[in-house]
């Protein structure tokens, strides 16, 4: 039985004695890959840079993945620095200090405690998930494994990593609400997707694991709300492929069957530059939670 029990995860040293109440209606939160967030910082003069003006737009939640960080990095000045003082960090790293993967989350509502991972040890090498627990819902934001170009990792995507996630998921479900956000790497159903081939993303054994996500009492958001759309995140470089419209829908919110209704927008932002992936957003009104 893969560990899954809630209290497992969490980190003495992240709990942080707050009460987890956030004294507002409307949170927003962003999602996005920014493939590097030190390459995104150091590629573009400060007063262009497309991260530093994003984060302008004063967002509740920050929540980026694939950061490429290392643990040895955290202490750069250009690390410190670039968010607003009213901003708490939280990184999670690759554990071999390699500079691959990673996602970090930065809030500005102090939660009552913060875990990292799913305490399984064959998936928590890489640095994928860090979950904030607050009053009444987690946030968990994740970096899903990519299957790889020759589909090398499928089996350990969809026979392990996805059975053991959905299992965490549904053990936080059992206390709190969810809300899940991020890279995914999975494009669930045709529209999701502009070419239609076997790639990462989009074999039939990974949509299935999605699905049986959505069949535990989870909703994509996106697609609930706009159940016809043909609207992406991933964008490849090899091609103008954001002016045409070619890509891939990779990065998701998801939460709990019972908080949809307190989802009132997701979109896109196409606009904002910066990495192959654009940041997606999720207007989330806490009033509306039972």
């Amino acid at each position: 039985m893969p560990k899954s029990e809630v209290d497992l995860y969490y980190n003495d040293e992240g709990k942080l004695g707050g009460d987890g109440k956030i004294n507002k209606s409307i949170l927003k939160i962003t999602t996005w890959n920014l493939n590097s967030i030190l390459n995104v910082l150091n590629s573009f003069p400060k007063e262009k840079n497309p991260l530093l003006n994003y984060i302008k737009e004063d967002f509740d939640f920050l929540c980026m993945t694939e950061t490429h960080l290392k643990y040895s990095e955290l202490n750069l000045e250009i690390l410190q620095n670039f968010l607003p003082s009213d901003y708490i960090k939280f990184y999670n790293c690759h554990k071999g200090d390699i500079g691959r993967s990673g996602v970090a989350t930065f809030t500005k509502h102090k939660p009552i405690s913060v875990f990292y991972d799913l305490g399984v040890p064959e998936h928590d090498l890489e640095g994928r998930i860090i979950t904030l627990e607050y009053d009444n819902f987690y946030l968990v934001n994740c970096y899903t494994p990519n299957s790889g170009r020759e589909l090398q990792r499928l089996e350990y995507r969809t026979t392990k990593w996805d059975p053991d996630f959905r299992a965490f998921l549904k053990k936080l479900n059992d206390k709190k609400h969810v809300i899940l956000c991020g890279d995914l790497n999975v494009a669930h159903t045709k529209i999701d997707v502009h070419v239609q081939k076997r790639y990462a993303g989009a074999t039939d054994e990974e949509r299935a694991e999605f699905s049986l996500l959505l069949k535990e009492g989870f909703v994509d958001a996106f697609r609930y709300l706009y159940p016809k759309d043909k609207e992406y995140t991933f964008f490849s470089s090899y091609f103008d492929a954001r002016s045409e419209n070619k890509g891939w829908r990779l990065d998701y919110y998801v939460v709990d069957n019972k908080a949809i209704k307190s989802v009132k927008d997701v979109k896109m932002r196409k606009e904002i530059i910066g990495s192959d992936h654009c940041p997606m957003e999720m207007v989330f009104d806490l009033s509306q939670l039972e």
